[in-house]
């Protein structure tokens, strides 16, 4: 009879996984709480792990066996792109999407093995070169197809069941079950079966494996196939669990911001700023309502936005940290110098007219333009990146969050910017979560709290406090504590017993 030896366990190449496994939820045990091993715990942590988990296992065959493949980067949104237009731009049935999706996975497999085994070029070279291919094609052929880089899709009834939705009280995601099931069968053909003896033996030595009798060639093509399909499957998924999710971001939002006035957006996260930045800026379409300047309707992508004069400067900037602050300020419309091919860069234009753009915004410290902009301070970069958009014409100028992660003294130059704008006759809107940076600039507020607009008035209307009452849901807390009290004086100053 023979005995099972802890040496002989700590032997075996699962031991290293099996062990890390442990450590990792041992230490999220100790720091996170039991929490982490509670049901609605183990379902947040299991929900991220399955996507990348459906992809891993058929990418760590591939590397087994001595290749590897980049370009799965790039089938995950070919998956979902290629569902969407098919199903949700198209109106085909949401099988035929499913299907396309998971052909196309195929046949970007079949081209990445088949050039790997005919051309012996490296797989990184091959499935680099897939890569960028297909992010192309997929960004070319979506705006060629649908005008836009976003595309609804509604889907129902058992595709919505099987590839894309919530299970056990609507915790769990579905592709948890796929990425189960699959390591089963991926468990299955490695260690009971000839395949995985075959791709240990590719992975030792291809010529000795060839010489064995393994269909080598056939065998990496296969491998191949499969990480690409795996990949466009969990896009496909992805695509149906969350664009047919019946959520509206923003609810009936009407704003209007006038030149030389300041619009502050006030929200705390998940309040709907991201999203309205979006609409705003043009990277995505209301499904209801419209976006108007001057009374004429803003078109969707980004460059029409830009061409109407509104200029959007995200949260860290649009500054590019290696370039040097007169090509960061110029870039993609550079001045150039010289006459037909001969033209070159006109560094010394571009310097000049960046340092005055910016000193005229109040910045007078930047005297250099070929100052490095990864060294100006945070507030510095805001600066450059709102003296940027003035001077190329903006005449709406959004902020998001421009003073986020910025000191005090920092944040202060940025709100002098920001006065600065609107003393220019500009219609910025101070998107920002921070009711005292808010105040020292604004004329206008608004308070978005789960997509809809709380409250919507003027600079002296309310109170600092009233608004940070506002963005904290702060009628609730007034009504919760107006319970209690009642409560309190109903049972003799007895608070409420706690629920079970």
């Amino acid at each position: 009879m023979s005995c099972i030896s802890i040496g002989g366990l700590l032997r075996r190449p699962e031991a290293g996984a099996a062990l890390g496994l442990i450590a990792v939820l041992i230490f999220f045990a100790i720091f996170g709480g039991l929490t982490f091993l509670k049901p609605a715990g183990m379902a947040s942590w299991l929900n991220v792990a399955a996507n990348p988990g459906v992809i891993a296992i058929p990418l760590g065959l591939l590397m087994i066996s001595g290749e590897m493949d980049i370009s799965v980067g790039a089938m995950v949104p070919f998956g979902a792109m290629t569902v969407a237009v098919v199903s949700g731009h198209y109106g085909l049935p949401i099988w035929a999407g499913v299907a396309c999706a998971l052909s196309f996975g195929l046949i970007v497999g079949l081209v990445n093995g088949i050039l790997v085994v005919k051309t012996a070029v490296p797989s990184l070279i091959v499935t680099l070169g897939s890569l960028f291919a297909v992010q192309g094609i997929v960004l070319g052929l979506t705006v060629l197809i649908t005008k836009s880089t976003s595309v609804a899709l509604t889907v129902e009834g058992p595709a919505k069941l099987i590839l894309g939705d919530f299970l056990l009280g609507g915790q769990v995601m579905v592709m948890v079950l796929w990425w189960l099931a699959l390591t089963a069968l991926y468990v299955f053909f490695v260690h009971f079966s000839a395949w995985g003896n075959w791709i240990s033996a590719m992975g030792g030595d291809k010529v000795s494996a060839r010489n064995a009798g393994i269909p080598t060639d056939r065998l990496r093509i296969l491998l191949f196939v499969l990480s690409a399909t795996s990949a466009a499957f969990l896009g496909m998924c992805q695509a149906i669990l969350c664009n047919s999710t019946p959520l509206d971001v923003l609810h009936d939002i009407t704003l209007e911001v006038r030149p030389g006035e300041v619009l502050c957006l006030l929200g705390d996260k998940g309040a709907g700023k991201l999203a309205l930045i979006r609409l705003l800026s043009g990277v995505h379409q209301p499904t209801t309502g419209r976006i108007e300047m001057d009374g004429a309707a803003v078109a969707s992508p980004p460059r029409a936005a830009q061409e109407a004069g509104i200029s959007t400067v995200h949260q860290f900037g649009g500054t590019f940290p290696l370039m040097s602050i007169g090509r960061s300020f110029f870039v993609g419309v550079e001045p150039t110098k010289g006459w037909g091919p001969f033209r070159i860069y006109d560094r010394k234009r571009a310097n000049a007219i960046a340092v005055k753009a910016v000193q005229d915004m109040g910045i007078t410290r930047i005297t250099d333009g070929d100052r490095l902009v990864g060294g100006l301070s945070g507030g510095e970069r805001q600066s450059l990146a709102i003296a940027r958009a003035v001077h190329f014409g903006a005449r709406v100028l959004i902020l998001d969050e421009p003073t986020a992660a910025l000191g005090v003294k920092q944040a202060t130059h940025v709100l002098r910017i920001v006065n600065e704008a609107k003393r220019r006759g500009l219609a910025v809107i101070f998107i920002t979560h921070q009711v005292m940076h808010a105040m020292a600039v604004g004329d206008h507020f608004a308070v978005l709290i789960r997509g809809a607009v709380a409250a919507d008035f003027r600079k002296g209307e309310k109170t600092r406090e009233e608004i940070a009452d506002l963005m904290a849901g702060g009628a609730s807390m007034a009504s919760l504590e107006a319970e209690i009290e009642g409560y309190m004086a109903s049972y003799g100053g007895h608070p409420p017993p706690p629920e079970h």
